[in-house]
């Protein structure tokens, strides 16, 4: 599992890691505000030189957040096989989310019909690796799920990356690194 990180002092600096050459990475997260217990989720598929390919953002009302993060690997791993990848790298900021989907025994989990289209969609793609990554280095990961919360029930894709944050993405190709408390 790599974190994208690297130690300093008490901090860790943080930063998103392009695929390997023919690879892509598909970068998820789930959002839920508190306030009105709303959940969203959106996602970012890249190229090796970490060029966008495609996004998506959706929101789902109420749920819980496991479910969100869940269904945002579900959903970016789709659009993957859809747009026809065969070597797809996931990253996620649930760690609880990852370790359900490597989990292999999950019949009695309220998500397993959920937890199986995932590992479905993983053998689907041909190679695949998914690792969770702190959420500092899955910026644009979560700003896409922030996006989905004005979504109101509609999945859009994107093409390229929404003007509001271009600079993320920029950021992450150019290496970009965030402070992790330590």
């Amino acid at each position: 599992m790599d974190n994208g990180d690297e130690n300093k002092g008490n901090d860790r600096l943080v930063s998103w890691k392009a695929p390997d050459v023919g690879w892509i990475k598909v970068n998820v997260d789930g959002s839920r505000y508190e306030a009105n217990c709303s959940t969203a989720i959106g996602g970012v598929l890249r190229d090796c030189c970490g060029n966008w390919i495609a996004g998506f953002a959706n929101s789902f009302g109420f749920t819980t957040i496991v479910t969100a993060e869940v269904r945002a690997i579900r959903d970016g791993l789709s659009l993957a096989q859809l747009l026809g990848y065969k070597k797809v790298e996931v990253e996620s900021d649930s760690q609880v989310a990852v370790q359900l989907i490597c989990q292999l025994d999950t019949e009695n989990h309220p998500l397993d019909n959920l937890l199986r289209e995932c590992r479905q969609l993983l053998k689907n793609n041909g190679e695949y690796t998914i690792n969770h990554i702190f959420r500092e280095a899955n910026v644009v990961a979560d700003a896409m799920a922030k996006k989905g919360h004005a979504m109101f029930g509609g999945e859009e894709l994107f093409s390229s990356p929404p003007t509001d944050i271009v600079h993320l993405v920029e950021g992450d190709i150019a290496g970009i690194q965030y402070a992790r408390p330590g």
